[in-house]
């Protein structure tokens, strides 16, 4: 088990965001938090298996 911390920049601020990002979390069994930050970024901390932290990633950049 890993913990990583994201930074995500671009279009990506807003509760829709923050949403999918939990809900994807919650489907892949990973625990952790998201935020928005006050210069428009996104911020979380995941934990979990490096694969499904991964997926997630990916789910999210896409």
């Amino acid at each position: 088990m890993i913990r990583r911390h994201i930074i995500f920049y671009g279009h990506v601020q807003g509760v829709g965001f923050r949403y999918y990002c939990v809900h994807k979390a919650r489907q892949l069994g990973l625990t952790g938090w998201v935020k928005n930050k006050y210069d428009g970024t996104v911020e979380a901390e995941v934990q979990g298996l490096e694969e499904q932290i991964d997926q997630l990633i990916q789910y999210l950049n896409s």
